[in-house]
């Protein structure tokens, strides 16, 4: 627990400093093992991609901010991923943009909760699918899927009660 200034208030030309207790853990006390990047989602929709460092979470006005000991600052924090995939599925947009200024046509699909752990399972268990046949790469996504298909033992399964995403959310997609 430490203070951090809220404000200074003034009376009969004395001012005082007005604190508020900030909780705040260091980030190594959340992440345990090493980590090369931190792939860090605001509640603004924004990413932000970080080395390892020497960083800490702040817990104030019921949200969490990520600081670093040089003035770094994530505030409003949602979600981390540990050494997230290289990929994201924005790649995706870029790459198509690319193609479409080119004159090439594109077609792209989503495929709203469908994991990447699933296209495995699909994969090794039905091989001759067509999507089976596919290469794809993992990528990590700042959406929540809304779909209620999950990565249960049967890849069939629908259910929304089965989910957990754990304290900072998901990262599979394709």
């Amino acid at each position: 627990m430490r203070f951090h200034i809220d404000g200074t208030t003034e009376q009969e030309g004395n001012s005082i400093d007005v604190m508020k207790k900030v909780r705040f853990f260091p980030l190594k006390t959340w992440i345990e093992e090493g980590y090369d990047w931190l792939l860090v989602m605001d509640g603004s929709g924004e990413h932000h991609y970080i080395r390892e460092g020497d960083y800490s979470i702040e817990m104030q006005n019921r949200q969490l901010n990520l600081r670093g000991v040089h003035g770094q600052e994530i505030e409003d924090v949602v979600g981390v991923i540990v050494d997230p995939p290289a990929q994201t599925v924005m790649d995706n947009y870029y790459d198509a943009m690319n193609y479409i200024e080119k004159g090439i046509p594109v077609l792209t699909i989503f495929i709203d909760g469908f994991a990447f752990e699933q296209w495995e399972q699909v994969k090794e268990e039905y091989p001759s699918l067509y999507i089976s046949k596919q290469e794809f790469s993992k990528a990590s996504t700042v959406y929540t899927p809304v779909t209620n298909a999950d990565c249960s033992d049967d890849i069939w399964t629908s259910s929304k009660a089965n989910r957990n995403y754990g304290p900072f959310g998901s990262s599979s997609g394709m």
